[in-house]
């Protein structure tokens, strides 16, 4: 079986990489639960919010009727 060794005393953190190529501040979770404004893991976290929202919705009707079928419907029947 292979030795392990000792992980050196500091290592990188992925937080820190992110910071390093984005310039941005990578943020910490605070005790609301929330990251602060501005940080790389609010702006994912915002944006995977709108993902989810959309995913939820997809399929839905915006209206009752579906009115991108009706239109696609009436542009047939005027061509013939």
């Amino acid at each position: 079986m292979a030795k392990t060794t000792d992980p050196p005393e500091r290592r990188a953190t992925i937080d820190e990489g992110i910071e390093v190529l984005t310039e941005v501040a990578a943020g910490e979770l605070q005790e609301y639960g929330a990251y602060p404004e501005g940080t790389i893991h609010r702006l994912v976290e915002e944006r995977l919010e709108e993902m989810a929202e959309i995913s939820r919705n997809f399929g839905k009707d915006k209206d009752s009727g579906d009115e991108e079928e009706d239109s696609k419907d009436g542009d047939e029947d005027s061509t013939k």
